[in-house]
């Protein structure tokens, strides 16, 4: 069983995306949303009950805050394409101390997410070199900003051999 944290987003970001994904014919396996962590296993004789405890742990002194939304960048050869998200101190910070609570509990293979440099919401991803061309210079002329507040964080796991991921708690900030 994989598990991973994000920040959930606004429902109307949400179905602005969902519309993306769907006209590119790439669906996600979740809904749209800021990546905390990535997706990883429990280590040796960890629980999934831990991983609540060391999250909810992990926000007690958070408060919420603004997540500011800019342009739309990509990765590789444009087969990602996303909308860039600020990285200022709140998103770092709520990054950093839910990465230092759980780091106990998971195995994380993915050791240049754990500085958080790029934090982003993924547009559509798997697009061949032709197709990300296109998909670019078609998004990167819509305007992404804005703002939402960002009062809660989602736990969420997928068990093996399925395809979409089930939401295991919610966690309010503040």
């Amino acid at each position: 069983m994989h598990y991973y944290i994000h920040i959930p987003l606004p429902k109307s970001l949400i179905k602005r995306i969902l519309d993306i994904e769907n006209k590119y014919k790439k669906p996600s396996s979740s809904n749209p949303h800021i990546t905390l962590i990535p997706p990883a296993k429990l280590k040796d004789k960890k629980s999934e009950r831990g991983l609540v405890d060391r999250v909810t742990v992990s926000i007690n002194s958070l408060k919420p805050f603004a997540v500011n939304l800019k342009e739309v960048g990509y990765f590789g050869n444009r087969e990602t394409i996303y909308i860039k998200v600020d990285r200022d101190t709140s998103i770092v910070d709520l990054q950093s101390k839910v990465f230092k609570e759980v780091s106990n509990v998971i195995n994380f293979s993915l050791g240049s997410f754990i500085d958080f440099s790029i934090p982003h919401i993924t547009l559509v991803k798997g697009l061949s070199p032709e197709d990300g061309y296109g998909a670019w210079k078609e998004l990167s002329r819509e305007d992404f900003s804005g703002q939402f507040i960002c009062d809660k964080i989602v736990l969420l796991k997928k068990r093996q051999g399925h395809r979409l991921w089930c939401t295991v708690d919610i966690f309010k900030l503040g």
